[in-house]
């Protein structure tokens, strides 16, 4: 009986089961997360609405450039003057979260102007 299970844990450490043993995990496990998460960025490319939809809800979000610059904690009233004495057309303003602000046009021309405006983004850094 002895030399019997002897042959069976022998059979056992050496794999006789034919499958292939999993690759083994990368060190850099974290490094692929972080890339994985990071949003394409494309240079020179401006996402705009099709144009040859009718009346609805475009909304455009916004979020400042600068690190630590809350947009969704300042002030309503004041970040509905700010958006309404520079923006035409304009009729939602909408906290989205903490850092982020909709901007909601009727048409897709205005919505499409507003992200086409170099100016607005430069004075507005």
């Amino acid at each position: 009986m002895s030399s019997d299970s002897d042959g069976i844990s022998k059979a056992m450490d050496h794999d006789s089961g034919g499958k292939r043993k999993p690759p083994k995990r990368s060190q850099d496990v974290q490094r692929e997360n972080d890339d994985f998460y990071k949003p394409f960025y494309k240079l020179n490319y401006k996402r705009v609405f099709p144009e040859l939809i009718g009346m609805a809800e475009y909304t455009v979000f916004i979020e400042s450039r600068k690190e630590g610059v809350k947009l969704g904690n300042a002030n309503p009233l004041i970040l509905a003057g700010f958006f309404k004495n520079e923006i035409k057309e304009l009729t939602n303003i909408r906290i989205i979260n903490a850092s982020k602000v909709g901007v909601v046009f009727a048409r897709t021309i205005n919505a499409n102007d507003f992200l086409k405006n170099e100016s607005f983004l430069e004075k507005h850094d």
